[in-house]
């Protein structure tokens, strides 16, 4: 039979029982006219247009079908109507006033329709939907063209199934989209299957350097014997970052060899080393080689002095851990720090030995390494450690011998939007305070929050008298006495003039 209707308007004086007959009929846009007119019909609307009802009406009328609940009508439209957003809607109803039908409905349009972003706000649209009764339905899915709806079913699959299903294993491992297959790989990273995703990692070479990622992005760690089939060129330090304990002699062994292959190229293999720290507290592979057993030692605890010829080459190492580590072994082992690991803690600001500098009879030569030269940059870190060492050490100088690193002492704290280090370089001022001191502390006072530097303030000021204080000093006496209720919280042994 052909088409029956031309038009909208052909279908005004047919009766309902009659539209419903040709609602079911062959032809598609039969169909879509009498669904029309059984949704208008006896609604007082008076402007629908000669070709039917737009979709903002038709949507409109949906909720009236959901009410008197006329379920067929609202399948009908499910499945026949053009306009994707009210095939959903319609689904949406048929499934909140008969979930019966309207689960066996998603069953037949997953299947069925065409347009994939309605497919994929349908599944997010649906309301507590049973989606373990359309687990066959929804992996139909994870082999369509759009991105999105790929997701949307894989993730629904895996909230069904935390145990990652054989489907969704292989649509994650041949999923193209890169950003939605690290999305999914870190849901499979997290779930109790995470082990399966290794040897999926394994049959799959293409995913191995992603899984990795994503198991170390979910805390995943296993051991080595586990991992040391997925070694490859562009794995190794993925590798590392999931490798965990208990580790083996061949591990260990494995991350040496990595360890001396990195500083041989010249490149910082810093987090190896880290973990290395962590594998050699269970052991220490034997034999060793004299470079392996110097990398050993200086990770580990200190047992025994190293050669100060080993420690010199270690100083020169494109690893920064082991420079770091092999001045501050120096450093501690001798009584006196070589000018050679002096030097290297001011290139490269090392808080350990500028403590130990600070604490021992030369640290007047550490302020005065502070003193801005000409041709001479230094690293806006070493104020910050420097000066916090020497207060440490409780040291304090003439402001004469301050002055010439107040300004890059400000200049490191605008760095790093830290004013401790101005409160420091406070601290080490000789008592008492002459006026070019007082002057500009009162300057960065602003700057100041530890208690005990704004009390040395408070101190140094009161100590001059009142008619003898400069406008500046009485403004920042009054800031202070402003700010008293902190104070006293953070400093208790703190009173002021008319305290009781």
């Amino acid at each position: 039979m052909g088409r029956r209707f031309a038009g909208y308007g052909d279908t005004e004086a047919l009766a309902n029982d009659e539209l419903r007959l040709v609602a079911a009929a062959d032809d598609a846009m039969d169909r879509v006219l009498a669904c029309w007119r059984l949704m208008t019909r006896g609604h007082a609307l008076r402007t629908i247009p000669t070709q039917g009802p737009d979709a903002g009406i038709r949507r409109l009328l949906l909720l009236g079908l959901a009410a008197v609940q006329e379920t067929w009508l609202l399948m009908m439209i499910a499945e026949h109507d053009p306009e994707p957003a009210v095939r959903q809607e319609a689904m949406v109803w048929v499934w909140r006033v008969a979930p019966r039908e309207g689960l066996a409905l998603l069953r037949s349009r997953i299947a069925a329709e065409t347009d994939e972003a309605m497919l994929r706000e349908l599944l997010v649209s649906l309301p507590d939907l049973p989606w373990a009764e359309v687990v066959p339905e929804l992996e139909l899915l994870l082999t369509r063209e759009a991105a999105e709806l790929r997701g949307r079913a894989a993730e629904l699959l895996l909230d069904h199934d935390p145990g990652v299903s054989p489907a969704v294993r292989r649509a994650i491992a041949a999923e193209p989209d890169l950003a939605l297959q690290a999305r999914l790989l870190l849901r499979w990273a997290g779930s109790d299957a995470h082990a399966s995703l290794l040897a999926a990692a394994a049959e799959t070479p293409t995913i191995v350097l992603a899984a990795l990622q994503a198991l170390h992005a979910a805390g995943r760690r296993y051991e080595w014997e586990v991992l040391r089939t997925l070694e490859g060129a562009d794995t190794q330090l993925a590798i590392v970052r999931v490798m965990g304990p208990p580790f083996s002699a061949g591990a260990r062994a494995w991350l040496l060899a990595r360890v001396q292959r990195a500083l041989a190229a010249c490149e910082d293999p810093e987090e190896l080393l880290g973990l290395l720290t962590e594998a050699i507290a269970d052991g220490v592979p034997e034999p060793l080689g004299a470079e392996d057993r110097l990398v050993v030692t200086l990770l580990g605890p200190r047992a025994a002095d190293v050669e100060e010829t080993a420690l010199a080459v270690m100083l020169a190492s494109s690893s920064r851990w082991l420079r770091h580590r092999a001045a501050e072994r120096w450093a501690m082992q001798v009584p006196e720090i070589p000018e050679q690991v002096r030097r290297f803690a001011l290139t490269e600001a090392n808080p350990v030995v500028l403590a130990r500098w600070a604490e021992s009879s030369a640290h007047g030569e550490l302020l005065a390494a502070l003193r801005p030269r000409a041709g001479v940059s230094l690293p806006w870190q070493l104020y910050m450690f420097a000066l916090a060492a020497l207060a440490g050490a409780q040291r304090t100088y003439a402001w004469a011998e301050l002055e010439p690193i107040k300004e890059a002492t400000e200049d490191a704290c605008a760095w790093t939007d830290d004013a401790g280090a101005l409160s420091d370089l406070v601290g080490l001022i000789a008592q008492p305070w002459p006026p070019e001191a007082r002057a500009w502390v009162v300057q960065v006072e602003p700057s100041l929050t530890r208690p005990e530097i704004l009390k040395m303030l408070w101190d140094a000021i009161s100590a001059v008298p009142a008619d003898a204080r400069a406008p500046e000093e009485v403004d920042c006496l009054e800031r202070i006495d402003g700010r008293q209720p902190m104070l006293r919280r953070d400093d208790g042994d703190w009173t002021f003039p008319g305290d009781d």
